[in-house]
This record gives C-alpha cells, structure tokens and sequence, in this order.
C-alpha cells in the first residue's frame, strides 16, 4: 500500500512539474561593466514611450515583479537620482501567421480516385515581447539588456496573469551576471 501512496504522489510531482512554463531570455550584457558595483536600482519603466497597448495595470504588474526580483537578487530601490542603476522596459505585439503541413494524406473511396495531397495547417497568433534594460545612470548607456518573446495566451483572471509577468521576469533577473 505504501509503494502505491509513494508511487502516486511521484506522478502527481512529474504532472504538476510538466505543466510548469520554462521561459528562456535572450540576453546580453556588456563585458567591460563591473556588475558588482550594482547595489541600487530606480525603475523608469517606459516612460519615454508610453506604449497606449501597455495598460497602467500591467505596468504595474511589470513593476512589482521587477522589483520582486531584483530585491530578491540583494539590489535595493531607490530614488533615480540615487540609483547606481535605471530599469526601463519596453512591450510590443506582433501578429503572426504559422503555416505547416502534416504530411501528405490520401483520400479513397469506392467512387473516388486515390488522390494524395498534403494537409496545410494555418494558425494565427500573436507574438508579445518583452524587453527589460538596465541602463548605468552615470553614464545614460545600456550595461545589460533581456528580452522574451512569446504566443500570448489569454488569462483567466489577475492573479495568473501576475504570476505569468514574475515568471518571466525572473527568468530575466536570472541572468544578470553577479560578477
């Protein structure tokens, strides 16, 4: 009885861990910089864009899990004028069409003629990116930059999309060099 308790609650663990996303961030840093210097950060978000298809709720969604992370990274937010470093961000969509075929398929029937073709697939999509900036404040240049693209998936309620938003933001986070 105990084997199948033990065995029961091991599949559950791989099922839960299979529905898990793994995000994978595009990052860049720049090699020169002393990241070890970094203690204190100021998020200005996208200020300088004010992107219309951003909502003010999901900005602030972006803000909390930017400053979740990098809190749990031991960086402390600040003033901008006190900040080693500035935190910007930028969001945008694409729509996307993907195209593919399954191979070909045939058709038979008593009055037919066999006739191969090939079944094409279409699906439309949109594509959302995300672009996160670390930008060193003496200097006003960009030291460290991550972006994530991926289909957006409607949500079923607040807290799943902010769980979504602090995944991928970590995910980001995590690869900031710590020198």
């Amino acid at each position: 009885m105990n084997m199948i308790k033990l065995a029961f609650i091991c599949l559950l663990a791989i099922a839960l861990s299979a529905c898990q996303t793994t995000y994978n961030p595009e990052t860049d840093a720049s090699p020169s910089y002393n990241f070890a210097k970094v203690k204190t950060f100021a998020i200005v978000g996208d200020e300088d864009n004010k992107n219309i298809l951003l909502s003010d709720i999901d900005r602030e969604r972006i803000n909390s899990a930017i400053v979740q992370s990098l809190t749990n990274a031991g960086k402390r937010q600040v003033d901008e004028k006190d900040a080693d470093v500035l935190i910007a961000y930028f969001v945008y969509t694409k729509d996307k069409t993907r195209v593919y075929s399954t191979g070909v398929t045939a058709t038979y029937c008593y009055h037919c003629i066999y006739r191969p073709a090939p079944t094409v697939h279409v699906r439309n999509y949109t594509e959302g990116t995300l672009i996160v900036d670390m930008i060193d404040r003496e200097t006003d240049k960009s030291i460290w930059r991550s972006s994530l693209s991926k289909s957006v998936k409607k949500t079923d309620n607040a807290q799943e999309k902010q769980q979504k938003i602090q995944a991928i933001i970590d995910s980001m986070i995590k690869q900031l060099p710590q020198a």
